[in-house]
């Protein structure tokens, strides 16, 4: 680390306390927050024609290996991505939110806070999650459903939903809050809030609460995960509250 890249263009601003790896290539109008860090090979601010928004990197990040970031993209405070992670135009993704490697994001999309995409998921244009979605490798959501059309809208994945290694959800689906779905699973119709569903095609098979282990809940799992989330040390409630206070 701690070499100097390369900028191609005007209005590039780079914060306090940056590293930068070998070969990073930051075009113009492109803002980099303090303390971020940015590994070996990669391209942020890459040029979309017609597209003159700025790219944002948002303090405490971490853009790993390869990672290609378009311009008018927007990362959240202390966001990672994996490496050779691509982030098309007008990509809004929250803080703390973390793209793994090789994932694909298609650009015109937005992501909350505190999310996870896992290896080679893939996230068409026109997707939408809320904060908290986990989406497990090789995840797809698509966004034409009478291909190849102009008339494209993608999934909304709303707040603490699962979705599980394998899935592919079909155009303009909505999966409710609380839901897990299950692995390798064709998601082709709406699923409501707290269900547990699973299946080609995904079938809605009980109230994911009911899923425990020891006569002890899994689910709603943020009372036994918190690694990186905002409520580790406090717990999920104590944090609820603070926040609606």
């Amino acid at each position: 680390m701690d070499h100097q890249p390369e900028l191609r263009g005007k209005n590039i601003r780079i914060g306090d306390n940056c590293r930068f790896g070998t070969n990073v290539v930051i075009h113009e109008n492109v803002s980099i927050g303090n303390n971020c860090q940015i590994e070996d090979g990669c391209v942020i601010g890459h040029p979309f024609e017609g597209s003159e928004k700025e790219t944002v990197i948002s303090d405490g990040s971490l853009i790993r290996s390869h990672t290609i970031i378009y311009t008018g993209a927007q990362l959240g405070k202390a966001c990672t991505t994996g490496h050779h992670a691509c982030i098309r135009e007008n990509s809004i993704i929250g803080t703390g939110c973390s793209i793994g490697s090789y994932s694909d994001l298609q650009g015109d999309l937005t992501i909350g806070d505190y999310c996870r995409l896992h290896s080679d998921v893939h996230l068409c244009k026109g997707s939408k999650l809320d904060s908290f979605v986990f989406l497990y490798p090789r995840v797809t959501l698509t966004n034409d459903p009478y291909p190849p059309s102009m008339e494209v809208q993608g999934p909304h994945i709303k707040s603490y939903s699962q979705i599980c290694t394998g899935t592919i959800v079909l155009p303009n689906i909505t999966i409710g809050k609380n839901c897990l779905v299950g692995a390798a699973s064709l998601v082709t119709r709406d699923i409501a809030e707290h269900s547990l569903a699973f299946g080609h095609p995904a079938d809605v098979w009980d109230d994911v609460s009911t899923l425990s282990k020891k006569g002890k809940p899994r689910y709603p799992w943020m009372y036994r995960y918190s690694k990186n989330m905002p409520w580790e040390g406090i717990g999920f409630d104590k944090w609820r509250k603070e926040q609606q206070e």
